[in-house]
């Protein structure tokens, strides 16, 4: 199951200016990089 971001570039500029930008770099890094096949996956890669 593929998620996808869309308009990743306003996302980018939000997080430049947040405090917390390295927990944001450690949310899109497991959204790149996951292979999720149900909802179910996707709630236990953030639980």
């Amino acid at each position: 199951m593929k998620v996808n971001i869309i308009k990743k570039q306003t996302i980018e500029d939000y997080a430049a200016t947040i405090r917390h930008k390295s927990s944001f770099e450690e949310w899109t890094s497991k959204v790149k990089f996951a292979d999720w096949n149900s909802p179910g996956d996707i709630l236990a890669t953030f639980s």
